[in-house]
C-alpha cells in the first residue's frame, strides 16, 4: 500500500532538498580521489594515523567532536569503522580543493544535522516514487562518497553484515551530515592553502 504525502509536506521536502545551498554548485568528489585518500590512510602506520588525525582535529575540532559525540554509544567496531570512513571523507574533501577549508562551527553542523533529521522525519509514509526522486537528488550531490559510505557500512564478514540495519542507518545519517557540512563549507570564501 502506498501512502501519499500532504501537499504542504511536499513543498517543505522540496525546499529542504533544493534549498539555495544545494543548487548544483558543489564540486563532486571523484572515485579516484576517494580511493587515493583511502589507500593513503590505509598505508599509515599507527603513529602516523594518530598524528594525521590529531592534525585534522585541530583544523576541524567541532566536526570531530560531533562525530565522536554521536558515535560514543555504538559498539567499538562501529565506532572504529565510522571514524575511518569519517577521516576518509574529510581528507577526500581536503584533497579535492586548493582552498583551505575554514573551521566549521558547531552551529553550522547543528543546522545541517537538524535539516537532515527533518528530511528523514518528513519522508516517513511518503509515496515510493517521491521517495525515489528525493533519493536521486541526494545522490547527485556526492554520488561517489555515498557509494563509498554504503559499501563500507554494508561490508560483509562470513556472509553477514557487520552492523544491524539500525546501526547502519544511524551511521549513514551521521556521515551524510558530514558530507553536507563540507559541501556547504566549500561554498564559503576561504583562504588558499
Amino acid at each position: 500500500m502506498h501512502h501519499t504525502i500532504e501537499p504542504y509536506k511536499c513543498k517543505q521536502l522540496i525546499s529542504l532538498i533544493y534549498n539555495k545551498n544545494n543548487v548544483g554548485c558543489m564540486k563532486i568528489i571523484t572515485e579516484q580521489i576517494i580511493e587515493q585518500t583511502r589507500q593513503e590512510i590505509l598505508s599509515y602506520k599507527k603513529d602516523k594515523i594518530d598524528v594525521e588525525f590529531s592534525r585534522f582535529c585541530q583544523r576541524q575540532p567541532n566536526l570531530t567532536d560531533f562525530i565522536i559525540e554521536f558515535t560514543q554509544d555504538q559498539n567499538q567496531e562501529a565506532i572504529e569503522r565510522c571514524l575511518f570512513i569519517f577521516f576518509v571523507i574529510c581528507r577526500a574533501f581536503e584533497n579535492s580543493t586548493e582552498k583551505r577549508i575554514s573551521p566549521i562551527s558547531f552551529d553550522e553542523i547543528e543546522t545541517i544535522f537538524e535539516k537532515n533529521e527533518t528530511l528523514i522525519v518528513n519522508m516517513k509514509g511518503i509515496h515510493e516514487r517521491f521517495f525515489e526522486r528525493i533519493t536521486m537528488v541526494r545522490l547527485l550531490n556526492q554520488p561517489f562518497l555515498l557509494k563509498y559510505i554504503t559499501q563500507s557500512l554494508l561490508e560483509e564478514s562470513n556472509n553477514e553484515y557487520l552492523f544491524s540495519e539500525k546501526e547502519t542507518g544511524y551511521l549513514f545519517f551521521l556521515l551524510i551530515t558530514v558530507i553536507d557540512v563540507f559541501d556547504e563549507a566549500l561554498q564559503k570564501p576561504a583562504s588558499n592553502k
